[in-house]
């Protein structure tokens, strides 16, 4: 299964977690392709926080969905990162890796397990790197391409 994961870091050095987080993730699933970095500044976030470095990869797997993101969430606790009920909303952390799409498959599980991701198509600190490496895979939901969704919401924040 062709999968496209996000990856952000905004704590320490950035680049260093994100290639280590693409190096854990390559020891389980096949990498494809991986993005060039973007920073970003922080979206929605606690006043203070440092600027993001973003990234996207595509890998190929046999896992499921759901070990996917198992893998996702030990290969974010492995790189330092911990994760509380009292965590913030868009805390800064170490990394954060996120599915973003999982073939064309659309799974609604539950709030912990939407695919494709229900935001991505609302971010450029996604769909910027997302289209460097995957501009023409199709989103399951929308029909369109990921270089589309790009540059509609590029579009949109110009105007």
């Amino acid at each position: 299964m062709i999968i496209c994961l996000a990856l952000g870091s905004n704590i320490g050095e950035r680049k260093k977690n994100i290639d280590a987080a693409v190096e854990q993730l390559s020891k389980t699933i096949k990498v494809i392709a991986v993005s060039g970095c973007f920073q970003t500044a922080p979206v929605d976030c606690p006043a203070g926080s440092e600027y993001y470095l973003n990234g996207a990869l595509i890998g190929d797997t046999d896992l499921t969905a759901q070990d996917v993101i198992k893998l996702c969430l030990e290969t974010e606790q492995k790189a330092g990162r911990i994760r509380s009920d009292n965590d913030r909303k868009n805390a800064p952390r170490i990394i954060d890796i996120d599915l973003l799409l999982y073939g064309q498959e659309i799974i609604s599980q539950s709030p912990e397990i939407i695919i494709p991701h229900p935001r991505m198509h609302e971010r450029m600190f996604v769909l910027e790197p997302l289209s460097e490496i995957a501009g023409s895979i199709i989103h399951p939901v929308f029909s369109k391409s990921i270089a589309e969704l790009f540059n509609e919401l590029k579009d949109r924040n110009e105007a």
